[in-house]
């Protein structure tokens, strides 16, 4: 059995549950020389399960169960590609490697359910985005989180250039223009001409939107953050039919900034819509509980989860209760209902988790 690499979540293998439920998280580095002591860390980790399996397992058994986790620890190309933390849950079908672009704690644990509050803190949709970066060009389209900024590859039969979505249609006062100008779509001069070249870029602009939403923002959810220069937010904006397209941009060329940059100044924007989403949350809760709708006691907690009462479950981040908090949280996200992780100065209640209920 060899671990399969993965990059969504949830994955169907969180929900099951048995005897032996192995989660491991790992602090990794990206670059040397702090990468060096990845494979040391992994290996104390490793032993640490050894020995919470010895009262459970044959010293053989254990040999056999643990043998994708001994072949990663000695695959040097693996540990000299690393990110900012590393997720493995192993059971005795099937395991998952995560490597995820944030750090987490260090943490090595045998139960009978799998530990996916970090993992859950990584994948959750408040940290991730799309950007759509757009010129009078063409576009780009990103999926980032606080981290990183990683460019969405549009399949080969996608043109991504005003010259390839609007094809024969394009006006001749456009190509004339973009000839003369090395291809740029600047509009200068009067009547006809610059008509023409301004419903060529609304086309344009129509096209990439009803695109973004139908194919990435529509099936995702994930709210578009959206990059150009200031003339050409207004434009787009005024024609979108994106709801999830967020009211704030950057108002500026994306091509005046480089990956780096560009995730940086998204970021900045996005982290005060993040900001506000969780105090609305929180101000929800309080109004909830006013009205003996949402609570923090764990045993009440319990009982809504069983009954499928809750609507919003908040868990504090680096919390580990794997017997109870993680099954509370695997069935709330079966019943489809909405798991959120925040950190320990935002949380209402001192239990470490609070629900919100549906009735």
């Amino acid at each position: 059995m060899a671990l399969e690499r993965v990059q969504h979540f949830p994955h169907p293998m969180i929900f099951e549950q048995g005897d032996l439920c192995i989660s491991l998280y790992q602090q990794t580095h990206r670059h040397a020389p702090d990468n060096r002591q990845d494979p040391i860390v992994f290996k104390n980790l490793l032993q640490e399960i050894e020995n919470q399996l010895e009262s459970r397992l044959k010293k053989d058994e254990i040999q056999a169960f643990l043998k994708p986790l001994y072949e990663l620890r000695e695959d040097k190309r693996f540990w000299n590609n690393t990110l900012d933390g590393l997720a493995i849950l192993l059971g005795p079908e099937k395991g998952l490697l995560y490597q995820l672009p944030r750090s987490v704690k260090n943490l090595a644990l045998v139960s009978d359910s799998f530990h996916i509050t970090p993992l859950l803190r990584a994948y959750q949709s408040a940290d991730r985005y799309h950007l759509l970066s757009l010129n009078a060009n063409e576009f780009k389209l990103y999926e980032g989180n606080r981290y990183e900024l990683q460019l969405i590859q549009m399949p080969e039969d996608v043109p991504t250039t005003i010259t390839g979505i609007l094809g024969e249609q394009m006006s001749a006062a456009t190509l004339t223009h973009r000839t003369r100008s090395g291809g740029a779509t600047v509009f200068h001069g009067q009547g006809g001409r610059k008509d023409e070249m301004e419903k060529d870029l609304e086309r344009f602009f129509r096209h990439v939107d009803t695109y973004i939403f139908e194919q990435y923002s529509k099936p995702s959810e994930l709210p578009l953050m959206l990059v150009a220069l200031q003339e050409h937010q207004g434009e787009f904006r005024k024609l979108s039919n994106n709801s999830f397209i967020m009211p704030e941009g950057v108002n500026t060329s994306p091509d005046s900034m480089n990956a780096k940059e560009l995730a940086q100044q998204a970021w900045d924007v996005l982290l005060e819509t993040y900001l506000q989403k969780t105090k609305e949350l929180v101000e929800t809760y309080d109004l909830a509980q006013s009205k003996f709708l949402a609570g923090s006691d764990v045993t009440d907690i319990t009982q809504a989860v069983l009954a499928k009462r809750i609507k919003t479950l908040l868990v504090e981040d680096n919390t580990i209760h794997a017997n109870t908090f993680d099954k509370l949280i695997l069935s709330v996200l079966q019943d489809k209902g909405e798991v959120v992780v925040l950190p320990e100065e935002r949380m209402p209640g001192s239990t470490g988790i609070a629900a919100i209920y549906r009735y």
